[in-house]
């Protein structure tokens, strides 16, 4: 199944900063930005699965 432009939206706990954001293993990195403490980005394709990964 592929799924274009997956948004998502999740919650920081304690405040915590966000250095970056992206897929394993295509090491690709969306863009992503961050409001009332939740970090949100969108996926622009899935195919099958992904992984993210934020620092």
């Amino acid at each position: 199944m592929l799924l274009k432009d997956v948004s998502i939206g999740l919650k920081l706990m304690d405040k915590k900063k966000v250095n970056r954001v992206y897929c394993v293993p295509s090491y690709e990195s969306p863009e992503f930005t961050i409001e009332d403490n939740y970090v949100w980005l969108t996926i622009p394709e899935v195919s099958g699965y992904k992984m993210v990964v934020i620092e």
